[in-house]
């Protein structure tokens, strides 16, 4: 009889444990309604030379203004793509550009969608692609801070020498 309830134990604990193999976190459960969940949204992908600290669930902006979230970050021919799902009251060019930036100190992350100088006449619709030359990022905490240090520190000049 104990080595039945041993046997049960090992295969509930087994199961239970091969069932949470895809979680990742409470932040990357999706969550009902808001911008770009609703009927009507529609989905863009964005090519990104460096996703920071994006998570999925992260909020995607346009002039500062909450209008969709970051469904997924993957992997495609070496680049990393993020999957936005986007309000269908946004109305953007083809050429869109798009940034990821800091929305906090404490590092919260957003992807802030802006159109171009010149922007194209043709609009952003579901499933097209913001090209990894229209993407960046706005520097982060981190690298203020070691440019300001460095320039406090003399920029390492002193340590130069004439030859």
């Amino acid at each position: 009889m104990c080595r039945a309830r041993q046997g049960l134990a090992l295969l509930v604990a087994g199961v239970v444990l091969s069932s949470c193999a895809s979680w990742h976190g409470i932040a990357n459960v999706s969550m009902p309604g808001g911008p770009g969940s609703g009927p009507g949204s529609y989905i863009v992908y964005v090519q990104m030379p460096d996703t920071l600290a994006l998570n999925d669930n992260s909020r995607v902006r346009v002039a500062d203004v909450f209008v969709g979230t970051v469904r997924g970050i993957t992997l495609k021919d070496w680049v990393a793509t993020l999957r936005l799902s986007l309000d269908r009251s946004v109305k953007l060019p083809s050429n869109a550009t798009a940034k990821i930036g800091q929305t906090s100190l404490l590092g919260s992350m957003h992807v802030e969608l802006a159109a171009p100088p010149n922007p194209s006449p043709i609009r952003l619709k579901n499933g097209d692609t913001i090209r990894l030359q229209n993407a960046s990022a706005y520097p982060s905490t981190e690298q203020t801070l070691a440019s300001l240090a460095l320039i406090l520190r003399g920029g390492g000049i002193p340590n130069l020498e004439s030859l």
